[in-house]
């Protein structure tokens, strides 16, 4: 279970991690009555959890009572009816960093990843600093000792008071990943302000599901998803600027593809992510907003399947059923990848086959169908 970035600062003050002043608003009057406690100028941001929030315009900092209005409005009426928006006060950070924890699915230990660039572009520091990135291995017996993360700072550039500063924040933040047995636990970005305090830019807080009934701490978030009737939408979607749609599910495979079209040359267009379990309603919601949205922006559509447990036949008819009901007059290229339980029920050439029949040209690689998207694009 994933927490909202409020939920998770929630946590963090439990844990003495520092976080900006902020309170929560489900309506313009209890936005301007937050934003009247904290003081101009503040910062809104949607309480959604996709990727990509500030490219999509969800995050804004208002400096008066009639942008707040505006603005906020704009921003609920592209979010579910239940989210709420976080209003903060503007905090002024002279330094963005990052730190982050989860579980090292290889070596089955935990691993600190950290990097002194922080920010929306996190992404592209693997890139073009690989150096300016560390991580750390954790022996989960041993623990995270105080030089490991000193000295981890220190690699990724760090010189000075800040140094001490960062190792505590870091120490706080593995205790919280730590006594609460999370899958990840991230701040992006860690702001460093002028007299080298550190504050929680933000919260990314992913929680095992069967520990959650252990920690009573934790039992109030998943009591509230479950009371809550609306919480069911399907697929929330993201635009870009580009002029290929993409139509994929799972956040990593998503974003590799998004990436591999940019380092080719390609300029993604939009994308969708899921925000509820991998089954036809779902699907066939992601697959018809890409459609839509792409009918006026985009030259081509590609459609990346990759799958391991979710059922390849489910994924096929969420997606054809949308072909179907809208029918696009603008190209889709398709790629799929499908290995054991994905395949019990629809075998891959029957997928393509069916795929065909409905309009969508089939690439045997991925690669293949990245070059094909981006040649079309660029007719």
């Amino acid at each position: 279970m994933r927490l909202y970035e409020y939920e998770g600062k929630e946590l963090f003050k439990d844990f003495e991690i520092p976080v900006p002043k902020a309170e929560i608003a489900s309506t313009v009057e209890e936005a301007v009555e937050a934003a009247t406690n904290i003081g101009y100028p503040v910062v809104l941001k949607a309480q959604v959890q996709m990727v990509g929030r500030g490219k999509a315009g969800l995050v804004k900092k208002v400096e008066n009572r009639e942008e707040l209005v505006s603005v906020f409005k704009d921003i609920k009426s592209r979010i579910k009816n239940d989210e709420q928006l976080l209003l903060e006060e503007t905090v002024m950070a002279v330094d963005e960093g990052y730190f982050g924890f989860t579980v090292d699915d290889v070596r089955g230990v935990p691993v600190m990843v950290i990097t002194s660039k922080g920010g929306v572009d996190v992404e592209k520091v693997a890139e073009t600093e690989p150096e300016r990135i560390v991580r750390v291995y954790i022996d989960p017996l041993e623990g995270l000792y105080y030089h490991q993360i000193l000295n981890a700072i220190k690699k990724v550039g760090y010189k000075g008071r800040v140094m001490k500063e960062l190792a505590e924040f870091g120490l706080k933040l593995y205790k919280v990943f730590v006594e609460n047995e999370a899958d990840t636990v991230e701040v992006n970005p860690v702001m460093i302000l002028d007299n080298n305090k550190i504050v929680a830019g933000d919260a990314k807080v992913i929680l095992d599901d069967y520990v959650i009934f252990r920690k009573k701490n934790l039992q109030k978030y998943k009591e509230k998803r479950m009371n809550n009737p609306e919480n069911n939408t399907r697929a929330i979607y993201v635009p870009l600027d580009g002029d290929i749609g993409i139509i994929s599910i799972g956040a990593s495979n998503t974003m590799m593809v998004i990436d591999s079209i940019k380092y080719l040359g390609g300029k993604p267009g939009n994308f969708a992510d899921l925000a509820s379990g991998v089954d036809h309603d779902s699907l066939y919601e992601l697959a018809s907003l890409i459609i839509r949205e792409s009918a006026d922006k985009c030259k081509v559509i590609l459609i990346n399947i990759t799958l391991a447990g979710a059922s390849l036949k489910v994924v096929v008819e969420g997606y054809l059923d949308a072909i179907n009901a809208i029918k696009p007059k603008i190209p889709m290229i398709a790629n799929i990848r499908a290995t054991g339980a994905a395949r019990l029920e629809m075998e891959v050439d029957e997928a393509i086959a069916e795929l065909e029949k409905a309009g969508v040209s089939y690439c045997d690689t991925l690669e293949e169908a990245i070059d094909t998207v981006i040649r079309i694009s660029k007719q």
